[in-house]
């Protein structure tokens, strides 16, 4: 179930990769904006590497799925035309969030997978979650073109929602 949200999860990843920056064009007049947000998620992602080592929650995937949704902000602030602090802080917040999903994850599997499988499973999770995000590359543009990036990086921040929502109701989470 998760590597399939993964996988969903990097095709609209993808999308607002290339849409952000044509946004940031388009409405912030240059690069800027990019370049703030793309520097403060840096930040908000080693600001969350460090906190990461110090989580050590029950049930790991039950926080890890929900605050993975957050990211949905990132795309929803540039789709809203939100002032540059806003989507910096959208983009620190994002950021740092996956960094603790992939933390979670990635410790819950070495505990669960028996190590003689553990490489397996890994080569099966990265190839199955990173499958469809050259797909997000390809399509952001046609779609944007045939809907308007903000309508794409909108309904792309929407569905995230739907699919942490979706990910948190099963029971294995």
């Amino acid at each position: 179930d998760l590597v399939l949200g993964a996988s969903v999860f990097n095709l609209l990843f993808a999308m607002y990769v290339v849409l952000g920056p044509v946004i940031s064009r388009r409405y912030y007049g240059g690069a800027i904006a990019w370049t703030v947000t793309a520097t403060v998620a840096a930040a908000g992602a080693v600001v969350a590497g460090l906190v990461a080592t110090k989580v050590r929650p029950r049930h790991p995937l039950r926080l890890a799925v929900p605050i993975s949704g957050l990211f949905c902000l990132t795309p929803l602030a540039f789709a809203a035309l939100l002032p540059i602090p806003v989507l910096a802080a959208a983009a620190a917040i994002g950021s740092g969030m996956l960094v603790i999903f992939t933390s979670l994850w990635l410790t819950s599997v070495q505990q669960h997978v028996p190590e003689h499988m553990l490489s397996r499973a890994s080569s099966y999770d990265d190839f199955a979650s990173f499958l469809t995000y050259p797909i997000g590359l390809g399509i952001a543009g046609p779609l944007a073109a045939a809907a308007g990036p903000r309508t794409v990086l909108f309904a792309a921040g929407g569905l995230l929602i739907i699919e942490t929502c979706l990910l948190s109701a099963v029971p294995s989470i």
